[in-house]
């Protein structure tokens, strides 16, 4: 079924005060053909309570119950830096009671009479949503009034809460192949930008950190009634629904001053960005691009909307069909990341093992270009257009999901009615303004690339060699880690198909192919960090060197260390043993600029050879300075005859 809207406008919203229409027909907002021929639902009800909370009821006598979405301005990214998952947490502390309290109850009641309650975190906001027979308005709006109060919590039950979170986070959030692909690449095309970059759940350790005082700082900053907006959609009575709402939730006050959270700018991005790992759960190569572009409710996002609609769909893509034809990819999908601020228009190709990730890119870059240069033919513009407005018919037709659109809009938009003229500004989109977009945003120097590969991929190397992972750290460029795992830039260039005078930058993870000689020789252990540790703590306890210690984790000697970080300590150098009756007199020689090998075992009357072995690498090997060595004990001198 088809469903029209109408939409009231022109009124002022304030305390009890309810919007009605001059001309309903008039202001009927411009739907897509296929939705147009429904017939009108009643308009939208805005007002306002005295204590700031906005109100929107969505009276539908054709549903059969009634849901209210409560939603406040609360998302990860509204998190101090640091403080990640504490929204998140919050939500959890909310959402359910202890044994015995009076949430527990009521949520045991509705459960009972067949309805649900569940709640939400994205970037953005946090929202609590309700279905439940319609007689049970008033308990859904007591669950939603006792939110708005935070009680205390005991230590020991917000220390039982954490664990709790952190084995739900683990078992909740554990991502599988497309989950860790589709993770590192918002990673990377946030980087550096706290608002986006970080998981919205967080991490296990994270949340066995967090504050009890912090998620008392965001409820009382974020969730406030005069920050937050309630919408009510279903089959009820308008008189007993604004009676309710008013005994339940009018009672509450804010107390202090909301705080104001704007969204940054996103820092400009001059190269591409890329990442290449290897996983064992990888049957063939998975690829995830991405493109940062605007936030939500513009009309190049809009237009970036459409193209994802365009790719998706299965019998009209062009790229679809041509990576198809060429057996270069068994699929393609592509996705928004809708956020108020900067968002991305995401892709994911699932490699033919025929073929390879070069011959899929160049696919994927001459439809790009395609796009660029001239946008969709008419036939596809008009396809994309079609599919979505079934997918917002499909949204915006059942009250279990317009309730939580129409509340966004009411927050971030001002008005949730603009939430009903959503199709119609997509419907308005022409083939300019996505080639436009196209031209502008899905570029080479805005491209964030993820590749996933199976182990052993790619073919091309040699058997004699075997890969390691290294996370690039702040300052480091190629010709430094080919050096320090003994390998090359043109084969590291190879391994992680990239050109050898790529740019790099810190957070990138690059596969590096090493001699199985030299992989033994550079093979370590590794460790756990615990509490009181610090690298010179640990170089210390393994007898090797800090900077050893700092270097084979990518990172300088002074940075911190994190409780439960596991560490790759590299193997110590290695002792001479002595001869039978012999004592061993072993000495240590701190390396500075200039030292070498050679230099040394003169200065210290040794060979070049004994002096390698005693540190477990090559006569030719590089040394570094504030290294360690180990000086072995001169050979006895020949007496003469």
């Amino acid at each position: 079924m088809a469903w029209v809207f109408c939409v009231s406008a022109g009124t002022a919203v304030g305390a009890g005060s309810e919007p009605t229409p001059a001309n309903p027909a008039a202001e009927r907002p411009a739907l897509p053909p296929e939705v147009s021929s429904a017939p009108a639902r009643m308009p939208l009800i805005r007002y306002q309570l005295s204590n700031g909370l906005r109100v929107v009821l969505d009276v539908d006598p054709a549903e059969h119950g009634v849901v209210t979405c409560m939603t406040y301005p609360l998302g990860s990214r509204h998190e101090p830096e640091g403080k990640e998952g504490a929204a998140w947490l919050l939500q959890r502390l909310l959402s359910s009671g202890t044994p015995g309290s009076l949430r527990a109850l009521q949520l045991g009641r509705l459960e009972a009479s067949g309805g649900s309650s569940q709640a939400t975190v994205s970037p953005d906001y946090t929202q609590y949503l309700t279905v439940a027979p319609s007689s049970l308005l008033p308990l859904a709006l007591e669950l939603e009034a006792d939110r708005l109060r935070l009680p205390p919590v005991p230590i020991a039950s917000f220390a039982e809460l954490r664990r709790v979170a952190a084995v739900a986070h683990e078992q909740e959030h554990a991502p599988g192949l497309d989950g860790l692909g589709e993770q590192r690449l918002r990673q990377l095309v946030f980087q550096g930008y706290w608002p986006y970059a970080h998981a919205v759940a967080g991490t296990a350790a994270g949340l066995s950190s967090l504050a009890f005082s912090t998620l008392v700082h965001l409820h009382q900053t974020r969730m406030r009634p005069d920050a937050a907006a309630l919408v009510i959609a279903g089959n009820f009575s308008e008189h007993d629904a604004r009676r309710w709402v008013d005994e339940s939730l009018g009672r509450s006050v804010s107390k202090g001053s909301a705080e104001d959270v704007a969204v940054p700018a996103l820092p400009r991005q001059t190269s591409e960005r890329f990442n290449a790992r290897v996983d064992p759960r990888a049957k063939t190569p998975v690829v995830f691009y991405a493109w940062p572009g605007p936030g939500a409710h513009t009309s190049s996002h809009e237009a970036l909307r459409l193209l994802v609609e365009l790719i998706n769909q299965p019998n009209g893509s062009r790229l679809q069909a041509e990576l198809a034809r060429g057996g270069h990819a068994l699929e393609a999908s592509a996705w928004m990341l809708p956020h108020d601020g900067p968002g991305a228009l995401a892709l994911r190709l699932r490699i033919d093992p025929r073929s390879s990730v070069d011959k899929a890119r160049a696919v994927l870059e001459r439809e790009l270009e395609r796009l660029r240069s001239a946008g969709p033919s008419l036939a596809e513009l008009e396809s994309s257009k079609v599919a979505l407005a079934s997918a917002f018919e499909q949204e915006l037709g059942r009250a279990v999901s317009r309730a939580p659109l129409l509340a966004r809009h009411e927050l971030g938009r001002g008005d949730a009615r603009l939430a009903l003229t959503e199709p119609s500004r997509y419907a308005a989109v022409t083939r300019a303004q996505v080639q436009r977009a196209a031209a502008q945003y899905l570029i080479e120097t805005r491209r964030t690339s993820v590749e996933m590969y199976p182990p052993g991929w790619p073919q091309d190397l040699p058997p004699t060699i075997v890969r390691k992972q290294h996370v690039v750290k702040a300052g480091e460029n190629l010709i430094q880690i080919a050096k320090r795992y003994h390998s090359s830039v043109e084969a590291i260039a190879v391994a992680n198909r990239i050109r050898s005078n790529r740019f790099i930058f810190p957070g990138q993870e690059l596969i590096i192919p090493i001699k199985a000689k030299d992989a033994q020789r550079s093979k370590g252990r590794t460790y756990r960090v615990k509490p009181g540790d610090s690298l010179s703590v640990i170089a210390k306890r393994h007898g090797v060197a800090t900077r050893a210690l700092a270097e084979a984790n990518g990172r300088r000697r002074d940075q911190r260390i994190v409780i439960g970080e596991t560490l790759t300590v590299p193997a110590a150098p290695s002792k001479l043993q002595a001869a039978p009756g012999q004592k061993t007199q072993l000495r240590q020689h701190r390396v500075t600029r200039g030292d070498t090998v050679i230099g040394l075992a003169k200065r210290y009357g040794v060979s070049v050879q004994s002096l390698a072995a005693a540190n477990g690498r090559g006569p030719k090997s590089a040394i570094f300075a504030g290294e360690v060595l180990i000086i072995p004990t001169p050979a006895p001198e020949k007496k003469g005859p």
